[in-house]
């Protein structure tokens, strides 16, 4: 038996409250975005150093401080993240974005070295937050390059951090 053609038209046309939506739906789930706008300089070699973020685009729920996330709702986030790493000196070997949960390794993105200073590894992840006491921070590792620091800037911004839920607990 063949299957009936949905109409498309009325899919268009259906519009479904907030409130109708299944419990597990992020929904109004907290989210931020910040950025650099000057330049971290006391970064070292070999080292996973914390990247500070001054300034908040947003913040939903009022749970980035210190450049740390800290979300009051448990459930699934998405985090994005990127370093502009920049080795006035030497070219960096590779480079590393690592997203830490309550203090500890959670998720590390390397990004090979180049014949260029300015190297720029991203993250994309997901996280489960239990809504009360964990938190994320970006840090970033600079390997083979002295000199090295964190771009900040407003045009292009490219050491940002940003998070939303995606779903509820």
């Amino acid at each position: 038996m063949p299957l009936s053609k949905i109409d498309s038209d009325s899919l268009n046309t259906a519009v479904v409250a907030q409130t109708n939506l299944a419990a597990g739906v992020a929904g109004n789930g907290p989210a931020f975005s910040a950025y650099k706008s000057t330049n971290q300089t006391s970064i070292s070699n070999s080292t996973y150093t914390k990247v500070t973020f001054d300034v908040e685009e947003w913040d939903t729920n009022s749970n980035f401080a210190s450049s740390t996330f800290t979300p009051t709702v448990a459930g699934y986030y998405q985090v994005c993240a990127s370093i502009s790493f920049n080795a006035s000196t030497t070219n960096p070997t590779f480079t590393r974005i690592g997203l830490y949960k309550n203090g500890s390794v959670y998720k590390v993105f390397y990004m090979a070295g180049s014949t260029v200073d300015r190297v720029i590894p991203n993250l994309s992840a997901e996280v489960f937050l239990n809504g009360t006491t964990d938190n994320i921070e970006i840090y970033g590792y600079l390997q083979g390059a002295t000199g090295g620091l964190f771009d900040g800037g407003t045009t292009p911004i490219l050491t940002r951090f940003s998070a939303a839920m995606i779903r509820a607990a």
